[in-house]
């Protein structure tokens, strides 16, 4: 669901994405539930994650902080929107099966087909003919 997030937030114009604070009430749970052992390593396994599951000049497109709120931790993914487009991957596609997603609202949306073609021609400048003679 995270990767799904920062993926959407890419593809549009960027955000923030909160773990250890529940969507629908809002209340402070922490990260403390995943297990890890200290902020550094909460921090590597999100980038790796993203790092695995993304292609594309992504990395100084976001910044991972863990911030104290009411004594527990939570994490802030801060994303900017790319000038390019990031698709996801499936591992177990062997990195064949490619996701785009993004924001509507509160919510990560897959795009396919003609929703993806109409997303294209009206923010990445890119006409899908020119696409296809390359």
């Amino acid at each position: 669901s995270a990767v799904r997030n920062i993926n959407a937030f890419f593809n549009t114009k960027g955000g923030d994405l909160v773990i250890g604070v529940r969507d629908y009430d809002r209340t402070i749970v922490g990260i403390d539930f995943d297990g890890y052992k200290d902020d550094e390593s909460y921090i590597r396994r999100i980038r790796d994650r993203i790092k695995n599951s993304m292609k594309g000049n992504i990395s100084l497109l976001y910044e991972i902080d863990i911030v104290d709120i009411e004594n527990k931790k939570i994490c802030l993914i801060t994303v900017k929107g790319s000038d390019e487009m990031i698709f996801l991957y499936d591992k177990k596609y062997n990195d064949k099966k490619e996701y785009f997603y993004v924001r509507e609202g509160d919510s990560a949306i897959e795009l396919q087909g003609r929703s993806l073609e109409r997303h294209i021609k009206r923010h990445h400048d890119i006409s899908i003919e020119d696409d296809k003679n390359k």
